[in-house]
């Protein structure tokens, strides 16, 4: 039996626009003890005649990170769940739909809430795959108040894949009391070429933008390269650069605007999770101009990519 098979990559972009609403305050010596258990529970259904007809997987994924310092035990929890539906589509069973939370809680009393929702449309008597949306919406805490986002992404179909081309989240940041206290922003566009047979993602361009009701703001300006075996599509190494520009607004209400002067992102290499990020070093001048420099990566033999 023919069956489509759609590969999904959910970004929360969470720990990115709201810091410290998901990370623990490392020590500079400390390194956290992680852990990560998931399940799959599958139900496929039949017909008579022993064809599949329709079918549900639940994934639940649990990561918890945990730092004992001074006797002292910090810890942060995240807990996915993602529920994909199938159904008969154009004489096989297809994905239908995604759907799924995800619940951060740390142990300074931050937390986040998730929702997002994947959609996927068919051609009627065909069954092709035709169309595809996805939405999430994200609710959290901070030290210094609370936030809320939603983000709305845009995908494009080829050979068959579902390709995610561009993610819009827009959001608002509250204070203790409720009260506004700046807006929000980050665009991600992502671009695509065949490999191995596949369309595999090769460039992340990737735009955020902050505003306080003070008159404080940031933008940055990240671009990530994905670097892939010709012959398997394996991401093999990833380089990012970054400019950006802030404005910060002192006690006494005066503004200084600064530069990104400086800036190296490290990734890593894990045999569980791939490559990801594990370092970004930043240096903000005044009155110096944007620039950036070329990412630094840890050699590692790659048998699986992102």
């Amino acid at each position: 039996m023919k069956r489509l098979i759609v590969t999904v990559v959910i970004i929360l972009t969470a720990a990115i626009l709201y810091p410290g609403a998901n990370c623990l305050n490392a020590a500079d010596s400390t390194t956290p003890d992680s852990s990560r258990t998931t399940t799959i529970h599958t139900e496929n259904y039949y017909n008579a005649y022993g064809i599949q007809i329709s079918g549900t997987q639940q994934t639940t994924t649990v990561t918890k990170t945990t730092i004992t310092r001074n006797d002292k035990t910090e810890t942060s929890t995240v807990t996915t769940i993602q529920n994909t539906k199938m159904e008969w589509r154009g004489g096989s069973v297809k994905v239908s739909s995604i759907t799924g939370t995800s619940k951060t809680t740390n142990s300074d009393d931050t937390s986040s809430d998730t929702t997002f929702t994947i959609t996927y449309s068919y051609a009627d008597g065909t069954g092709k795959l035709s169309g595809a949306t996805g939405t999430s919406s994200t609710e959290g805490t901070t030290e210094t108040g609370s936030y809320k986002s939603t983000t709305e992404d845009t995908y494009e179909i080829k050979d068959g894949q579902a390709l995610r081309t561009k993610s819009v989240t827009t959001g608002t940041n509250y204070g203790k009391d409720g009260t506004k206290s700046g807006t929000f922003s980050q665009t991600t566009e992502y671009t695509y070429e065949r490999k191995a047979g596949t369309w595999q993602i090769m460039k992340e361009v990737s735009t955020s933008q902050s505003n306080g009701v003070d008159g404080s703001s940031q933008t940055m300006k990240r671009t990530k390269i994905y670097t892939r075996d010709s012959t398997t599509g394996v991401c093999t190494k990833i380089e990012q650069e970054a400019e950006g520009t802030q404005v910060a607004v002192s006690a006494e209400g005066g503004k200084q605007s600064y530069t990104l002067s400086s800036y190296k992102a490290t990734f890593t290499f894990d045999e569980e999770v791939g490559w990801y990020m594990s370092k970004e070093d930043t240096k903000w001048t005044a009155g110096g101009s944007s620039s950036s420099s070329d990412s630094d990566e840890t050699e590692e033999d790659s048998g699986d990519e992102d």
